[in-house]
């Protein structure tokens, strides 16, 4: 093969890219292993940079599908409640039909009790969530299998729709046994109420065990109580087991933070000056006799 020597301007353009002429061959200063492990480097370089990238971009999703199946999670709540009241209303109504006429304050309508239906038309309101969307983003927080996902899903598992708590349930199975301790800053207060109500109301003892392993590393105190409660009359063994494995976890927390609060108790009021030994310097009133003098020899 021909050797030839090219200076360093087309030594650049090989290392980037640019092909030389067939047999021709670049004679470099830089030892072969040094130019291969330089390419190595910029390689692993590039690999950090466009994992880091994607990590944010999918932080960012993440984020998004949270905020929207919690604000759709709080309207399908508060449809309910309207439908509940709506109901409620309805009832009365009936009730006035059948029994106002026997009430005198009630019996001077007359005939004009129909107009109370108004109120009714006038109250209903259509569903204003978007099922569909909720139940979607209930499934992309799923497969994401993010720990930052865990409070929004167990809220959709109590409060969502049909198709959405059910599919918010089957993340929860799949993350909750992953977290850790570390996790525990994730789990928010209303999260924390839900994944116990989810632990003490579904009748499926996959959820149940799934729960009770998250609890071992985020739980606190207040699932001490319904954790017992399993341990004692679990479903089945393997919830038992898995339940009295729990509550170990969550008396040694609660023996710890009960430490931690009376170590970091504030320190009692000091010993009024008239009953200490110890006083502050500084003038006095005691007489000169009363004073503690140097023994004469």
């Amino acid at each position: 093969m021909q050797r030839v020597e090219f200076g360093e301007e087309a030594k650049n353009e090989w290392r980037a890219g640019t092909a030389l002429p067939e047999g021709l061959a670049v004679a470099s200063a830089v030892p072969p292993e040094v130019e291969d492990a330089r390419r190595r480097f910029v390689l692993a370089l590039r690999s950090m940079t466009a994992r880091k990238e994607r990590q944010e971009q999918d932080a960012i999703a993440i984020r998004g599908w949270m905020k929207t199946l919690e604000a759709d999670v709080a309207a399908y709540r508060n449809w309910k409640r309207r439908k509940q009241r709506r109901q409620l209303f309805v009832w009365g109504v009936l009730a006035f039909i059948f029994f106002g006429h026997s009430i005198p304050v009630l019996r001077g309508l007359g005939d004009y009790w129909w107009l109370l239906f108004f109120g009714i038309g006038g109250g209903a309101a259509a569903q204003a969530v978007d099922s569909r969307r909720s139940s979607e983003m209930a499934r992309l927080l799923a497969t994401s299998r993010d720990p930052r996902a865990v409070s929004v899903l167990a809220v959709a598992a109590r409060d969502g729709d049909t198709d959405t708590a059910r599919r918010a349930e089957s993340g929860l199975r799949s993350i909750l046994p992953q977290l850790r301790a570390s996790d525990s800053e994730h789990i928010t207060e209303e999260g924390m109420n839900a994944i116990l109500a989810l632990l003490g109301r579904t009748a499926d003892p996959s959820l149940q065990v799934a729960i009770l392993r998250a609890l071992e590393q985020v739980g606190d105190n207040r699932a001490i109580s319904l954790v017992d409660m399993l341990a004692a009359s679990g479903d089945t063994r393997e919830i038992r087991e898995a339940a009295e494995s729990c509550l170990k976890f969550l008396r040694t927390r609660e023996q710890q933070a009960r430490l931690r609060q009376t170590l970091l108790r504030a320190a009692t009021d000091p010993v009024s000056p008239d009953k200490s030994l110890l006083r502050p310097a500084g003038p006095t009133d005691t007489p000169a006799e009363e004073l503690l003098r140097p023994a004469e020899s």
